[in-house]
């Protein structure tokens, strides 16, 4: 039997990966950022397409969603917003950076 390799982002770090993301939505090349960051073209987009459905849920919140979405975090309801929302939606709802 054969065990499997846990999934792991060619960049570790999750701020890292967000400003990768950020830097291609602000108009850097693709080509230049795989270049600095040592990491294939395809995984730049890749990057940039996971923080845009992360901004898409985001402004699908109203006010009061993401309010309670907050508080909720705060007093330790954060692993099923993170179930429901995803790992990157919340951090970045939460501002943590």
């Amino acid at each position: 039997m054969t065990s499997r390799t846990p999934f792991q982002h060619a960049v570790a770090d999750p701020g890292t990966r967000r400003d990768i993301a950020r830097a291609v939505a602000d108009g850097t090349p693709v080509d230049q950022l795989a270049e600095e960051f040592d990491i294939a073209p395809s995984t730049v987009r890749r990057y940039a397409e996971e923080w845009a459905d992360v901004q898409r849920t985001i402004r699908n919140l109203d006010h009061w969603e993401r309010e309670s979405i907050t508080l909720a975090c705060r007093r330790g309801g954060r692993r099923r917003w993170e179930r429901e929302l995803g790992v990157d939606a919340v951090r970045e709802l939460l501002d943590e950076h």
